[in-house]
């Protein structure tokens, strides 16, 4: 290692073994017109000192030339083209490519205007060949010199080539303009999240559509979307970002601001947190992706509650009712199947309920019923089922398939009816006309014979009796004169067709009876052969004989058409008579809950009565000493006088309290101007609060006027800002606004408020804040999370019955442990 160079003291502050110490040593400076180093500015020296000495990239210009000087670090950045040749070379020359933009930059700091700073600024210069895009960080910043003109005379240099980092970035952007493109046209959305703090690097316009913000790109998450704090979306990212672990979410809800002014919506999200791994392992980010799934939810909770009202409504039908699923597999039965069999839901469901049916129908059943569900069609069939008792009676099944929105079959719905009664008549009238075939059937109900050609003819007992019609005017088809007008035609064109056809004739209709009255009657007519070889009774198509005459029989089923009218009638109004049993057990409820809301004011009350006590008990007894010591000791009375003063005080101030609770003092009302209202009391304001809490008071420019009570206002201003501080036992900020608000419909119901203009007054604090169920009782009289003896728990409900009384209301705002605001809206006059 060589000994350091000696320099004489004049020349040693360019010592230094670096290249640009040995070329500044090595210049002519002689033949400069700076001169030999030596002679230099002592401001100069020092700068090209500092610039030699340290490892961070230095230029100086100097003079009013702006004679060139630079470090080894500099050097670096320049090429061939400038580099050593610029050494001592004015600065106008040897930047030629850029001097337009640092030259008036160096002037301004030449001429006494202070120190610039410029941050990746691109400055093209040649080097290496060619004009090249060079991206600058740099100072420009004056050397004191009191020898040359305004003081200055050179400008020192500090800068950092930026263009390597520029170029990643713009390649960085490019990346991310490409994903963004791609993000943008993705269905669902997508966001990447980055760092701890889960700042949003890329989000897809699907995203931002979602949220409601279009503005949130470089914002951490609970910045750009605040209200996700309090819903646990923020523990979810960290958790992600901790473990390395994916989440994954469905139908997950989220309370999101997506339009200023307007009310929070729900929305209900399919989404994955996938967690974004470095090269070294460590997580980095989040990808989140995922589906806004509202619609689909909504649909499938009316869904549910639709299945909800025809469960319940179907639980309270006389009539047993079913429903599958698209498999076939039963899913629900009412009470009534449960009741009448006896099986439980787990003996029931799926195929089980075929168990309860004969076992002479119950393949038949369970066949059609698996053949209509491939079919996705309705059915009917008949069987009979075993009840509780071990009997087993008739049922009518009969189902219609069901229908998704789109069309999709999800399974079917039906009703089973006790049938037993009428298949126990029908399989009676098949007794009788298989016994009778036609005449002992026709006792049953009007009997009549008709000729072969289904004309009636001769003396009919039965139809005259029915009908009241003689003979002659019921003769050949004078019997349809009996018939409604609305159904003669239908049944004389039916009656043809049949006597045609030879075939049994099975028909419904109204006749007129002989005392004037209309009923309705079930018609069976079947034709009689009598020829040779057929039975009596037969049918022609049994024998192949010619029919000889036509036996038929009309039954009453007026009341049996009542009946079934009444029970579709009964099941159409069935929805409406549980809605309104609903309705009478809600205000049932809402009586209850009044009424224990009533018994808990009332033990409020005694122990207000009890602290009532206390303060007298203060009195009397102040007053009982006093007595004695007034004679003892004249001048401790005033002690007790004074004791005794305090409690009358406070006696009268919760009676005083206790009255306005009752709203027994009338308001005195008056214009006010609210403005000056609370601008008078800031003063007192600031008194009451006291040091710890910081008052800012802002009050809207032209506020309108209200009418309401004075006092009263002054004394809700001051109630809740004592509320504020008391919130606050540590101090905080507390704030007073007053604003004029024009309240439309829709936030007038939010409000139960009438629509129109209204002044706000608004109470806000930092301190502890209430929970959820503090703010739905925080207006309830004698509520009060104070301590004992600290609070009546009347304060707010006079503010809340002052607003009410004044035409207007009171609202609380409020996150425990974020602070509370109380909003008071008063009617405008005028």
């Amino acid at each position: 290692m060589s000994a350091p160079m000696r320099l004489p003291a004049a020349l040693r502050f360019l010592a230094g073994d670096g290249e640009m110490a040995r070329r500044i040593r090595a210049f002519d400076w002689a033949a400069h017109p700076l001169g030999e180093p030596s002679g230099w500015p002592q401001a100069l020296k020092l700068s090209v000192r500092i610039m030699l000495t340290t490892q961070h990239p230095v230029f100086v210009f100097w003079g009013a030339d702006s004679w060139c000087f630079y470090n080894d670090s500099y050097a670096r950045s320049l090429g061939p083209e400038k580099h050593p040749a610029m050494l001592g070379e004015e600065g106008a020359l040897v930047w030629q490519e850029v001097w337009h933009a640092i030259g008036p930059q160096i002037e301004t700091v030449m001429s006494a205007q202070g120190a610039t700073w410029y941050e990746n600024q691109r400055l093209p210069i040649f080097r290496h060949g060619s004009l090249q895009d060079v991206f600058w960080t740099y100072s420009y910043g004056p050397i004191d010199d009191d020898t040359a003109p305004a003081g200055v005379g050179g400008v020192l240099v500090l800068v950092t080539e930026t263009t390597a980092q520029m170029q990643a970035g713009h390649e960085q952007a490019r990346v991310i303009d490409r994903l963004q493109a791609l993000f943008d046209q993705a269905p669902g959305f997508m966001c990447v999240m980055t760092g701890p703090e889960h700042v949003f690097e890329v989000a897809n316009a699907a995203f931002r559509e979602l949220v409601g913000r279009s503005e949130i790109i470089g914002q951490p998450v609970r910045e750009a979307i605040p209200e996700l704090i309090e819903q646990g979306f923020i523990e979810r990212l960290q958790q992600v970002f901790r473990t390395g672990e994916r989440m994954v979410a469905e139908h997950l809800p989220v309370v999101l601001q997506r339009r200023a002014g307007e009310p929070a919506e729900e929305r209900f999200l399919n989404f994955i947190y996938e967690p974004i791994v470095g090269a070294d392992g460590s997580v980095t980010g989040i990808f989140c992706e995922g589906s806004d799934v509202t619609a689909r939810h909504v649909a499938e909770r009316a869904l549910r509650e639709s299945d909800t009202r025809f469960r319940n409504m179907a639980d309270s039908a006389p009539i047993m009712m079913w429903e599958t699923d698209p498999t076939g597999n039963c899913t629900y039965l009412n009470s009534r199947w449960y009741e009448y069999t006896g099986q439980s839901e787990a003996d029931a469901l799926g195929l089980g309920w075929t168990l309860a049916v004969h076992p002479d129908e119950q393949v038949e059943a369970e066949r059609v019923f698996m053949t209509a569900n491939k079919a996705r069609g309705p059915f009917r069939i008949e069987y009979r089922v075993k009840g509780a008792d071990g009997q087993y009676r008739w049922m009518i099944d009969a189902a219609t398939p069901r229908l998704a929105d789109d069309g999709a079959f999800v399974g079917f719905v039906g009703s089973v009816i006790d049938i037993d009664d009428r298949k126990r008549a029908e399989d009676g009238i098949r007794i009788s006309e298989g016994r009778f075939r036609a005449a002992v059937e026709a006792i049953q109900g009007y009997l009549w014979t008709n000729d072969v050609e289904g004309r009636m003819t001769g003396r009919q007992p039965g139809w005259a009796a029915l009908t009241g019609q003689s003979e002659a005017e019921y003769q050949g088809y004078g019997w349809v004169d009996a018939v409604h007008p609305d159904d003669a035609e239908a049944t004389l064109g039916a009656w043809r067709a049949a006597v045609d056809e030879q075939r049994r004739f099975n028909h419904e209709h109204r006749v007129r009876r002989s005392d004037g009255s209309w009923g309705r009657f079930a018609i069976c007519a079947i034709p009689i052969v009598e020829g040779a070889g057929a039975r009596p009774g037969a049918l022609s198509s049994e024998s192949g004989q010619p029919v000889a005459k036509w036996v038929g029989v009309h039954t009453d089923v007026t009341e049996q058409r009542r009946t079934e009218d009444a029970l579709k009638e009964l099941n159409h109004t069935l929805e409406d008579r549980i809605a309104a049993e609903l309705a009478r057990r809600s205000r049932v409820e809402a009586a209850l809950r009044q009424r224990q809301k009533m018994e808990a004011i009332g033990v409020l009350t005694s122990g207000l009565a009890h602290d009532f006590n206390n303060m007298l008990t203060v009195i009397i007894s102040g007053l009982s000493i006093l007595e004695r010591t007034m004679v003892r000791d004249p001048g401790k009375a005033k002690v007790y006088i004074d004791a005794a003063s305090d409690g009358a005080r406070r006696a009268a101030a919760l009676v005083d309290r206790l009255m306005d609770f009752a709203r027994q003092k009338p308001l005195e009302l008056a214009p006010v101007e609210v403005n000056a209202l609370i601008d008078g009391m800031s003063e007192i304001l600031r008194r009451s609060v006291g040091d710890a809490v910081a008052l800012e008071v802002t009050l809207e420019a032209g506020l309108w006027s209200v009418e309401t009570d004075v006092s009263m206002l002054e004394n809700v201003v001051l109630n809740l800002a004592m509320n504020a501080r008391d919130a606050m036992p540590g101090g905080g900020r507390l704030a007073i606004r007053s604003e004029n608000v024009a309240v439309d419909a829709a936030m007038a119901a939010v409000l139960d408020v009438l629509p129109g203009d209204y002044v706000m007054v608004g109470v806000t604090d930092t301190g502890s804040g209430m929970t959820p169920d503090v703010v739905e009782r925080a207006f309830n009289p004698f509520f009060t999370t104070k301590a004992v003896g600290k609070g009546t728990g009347l304060g707010l409900s006079q503010v809340h019955g002052f607003a009410k009384q004044s035409g207007g209301t009171a609202v609380i705002a409020s996150t425990s442990s974020a602070g509370t605001e109380i909003c008071v809206y008063l009617p405008r006059v005028g």
